[in-house]
C-alpha cells in the first residue's frame, strides 16, 4: 500500500451544495421569515421538510409539522403518560392536535426518517431547546444539593448562578447532545437546520443606546460551538421596503459566513414563494460551478 492510497479528494461540488449530514444555522429577529425559508429549503420544497415547532409559532399549509411542548412527556398525576392528542394543543380552528417531548421526537424521528423521502429537518427554535434544557439542569443540579449535607444551591433561579460555569457546561453539552442524535438520524439524507433568535447586548454612549453585540438567543459558548460544526451561518433581516433578506457577511461582532464559497460574504433577496431561499442560493452555486467548469475548459 502507499500513501496516496488513503487519500481522498475534498473537492466541493457547487451543483450539489448542501450534502446530507450538514448544519445550518438560520439567525434573525421575529418576523424576518426564518421558519418560512426553512420550511421549503429542500429540492422537494416543503414535501421534503419536517418542522419540530417548539414555540407553536409555525404556519404552513402542508402537513410538515411535530409539535414539540418540552424535553419529556406530559404526565398525569398519577405519573402516567398522557397520550400525544390529549395533551392540550389545538390549531387556530379549535381541532385537536397532537403534540410531542423532544425524546419522543427523536424516537420517532429514528424509526421513520430513512423511509420518509424527507431531505431537511428544522429545529424551531434551538434556542427554546436550550431554555428548555437549561432549567431542566437547573433542577437536576438542585434536586443533587439536596441530597448533600450542606446543600447550597437551593435558593438560585438561574443556573448562570451556579459557580465556576458548571451549570452552563452541563446545559450545553446535553444540548449539544440532543443535535448531535439528531444529526445522526438524518446523516444520510438530509440537511439539520437550526433557527435562533437573535438577542442585542447594547451600552450606553453619549446619552444613546448603541448595539455593540447581535448574537444567537443562546449562550455565547454554545453559540460558538454550533457555529464551528455549521456549514452555513446567515442572518434573516427584512430591509425597509419588506424585501426579506439573507446575510451571509460578517460584520461588527456578528459572526456569520460559510464553507460554501459562492455564497460567503454576501447578502440574498429572496420570496416566499419564488423564488425561495432553497432556489436563490442553489442557482448562485449553479451559476458559479458553472464559470469554473468553463475555466476548466
Amino acid at each position: 500500500m502507499k500513501l496516496e492510497d488513503y487519500l481522498v479528494s475534498t473537492k466541493p461540488d457547487y451543483r450539489n451544495p448542501f450534502p446530507p449530514g450538514k448544519l445550518i444555522l438560520f439567525v434573525g429577529d421575529e418576523k424576518t421569515g426564518k421558519t418560512t425559508a426553512a420550511s421549503t429549503f429542500s429540492p422537494k420544497g416543503a414535501d421534503g421538510v419536517v418542522i419540530l415547532d417548539l414555540e407553536a409559532g409555525t404556519r404552513c399549509d402542508k402537513n410538515i409539522t411535530m409539535l414539540i411542548h418540552g424535553l419529556y412527556p406530559m404526565e398525569d398525576e398519577k405519573g402516567n403518560i398522557i397520550p400525544p392528542e390529549k395533551r392540550g394543543f389545538r390549531d387556530s380552528s379549535g381541532n385537536i392536535q397532537p403534540a410531542y417531548s423532544i425524546y419522543e421526537a427523536l424516537a420517532i424521528l429514528k424509526q421513520t426518517w430513512k423511509d420518509s423521502g424527507k431531505t431537511t429537518l428544522v429545529i424551531d427554535t434551538f434556542d427554546k431547546l436550550a431554555e428548555w434544557v437549561n432549567e431542566d439542569t437547573l433542577a437536576q443540579m438542585k434536586a443533587e444539593d439536596a441530597e448533600l449535607d450542606n446543600p447550597k444551591w437551593q435558593t438560585v433561579q438561574t443556573i448562570e448562578e451556579i459557580p465556576y460555569a458548571q451549570g452552563i457546561a452541563r446545559a450545553r453539552n446535553t444540548s449539544l447532545r440532543i443535535k448531535d442524535r439528531l444529526l445522526d438520524i438524518i446523516k444520510d439524507t438530509g440537511l439539520l437546520i437550526c433557527n435562533l433568535h437573535t438577542q442585542k447586548t447594547m451600552r450606553v454612549e453619549n446619552g444613546r443606546d448603541i448595539i455593540v453585540k447581535k448574537l444567537p438567543m443562546i449562550h455565547e459558548k454554545l453559540a460558538t460551538t454550533l457555529g464551528h460544526q455549521a456549514e452555513l451561518i446567515g442572518m434573516f433581516t427584512v430591509d425597509a421596503s419588506g424585501n426579506y433578506l439573507f446575510d451571509v457577511r460578517g460584520f461588527g461582532e456578528v459572526t456569520l459566513g460559510t464553507r460554501i464559497e459562492p455564497l460567503n460574504g454576501k447578502i440574498f433577496k429572496w420570496n416566499k414563494t419564488h423564488p425561495t431561499l432553497y432556489e436563490v442560493l442553489t442557482k448562485e452555486c449553479l451559476k458559479y460551478a458553472e464559470k469554473l467548469e468553463g475555466k476548466e475548459k
